[in-house]
């Protein structure tokens, strides 16, 4: 059963459930996660940490989409960047 919660870092989200690492390493992420993230057999995720706490997975072509998103922005955060320097 899947619990909304309000989260520290903005926004809400849900606790899923848990998950064992197997021998080798793998994890099943629970139903209603993958569900809710439109997760398919053999799509790719990003595995990062996150202030040495936390384990966190991303959809690569999620993270593909922000970056583009992103680099359309680059200048002018630049011109963000330096005018606040100068402050």
């Amino acid at each position: 059963m899947s619990t909304k919660f309000k989260s520290p870092f903005g926004g809400k989200h849900k606790f899923y459930g848990s998950t064992t690492v197997g021998t080798r390493g793998q994890v099943v992420i629970p139903i209603k996660a993958r569900r809710n993230f439109r997760l398919k057999a053999g799509e790719e995720l990003l595995v990062s940490g996150a202030h040495g706490r936390f384990l966190v997975m991303m959809k690569i072509s999620e993270v593909k989409g922000l970056m583009e998103e992103l680099a359309v922005h680059v200048k002018e955060f630049q011109h963000i960047l330096t005018k606040t320097k100068k402050s």
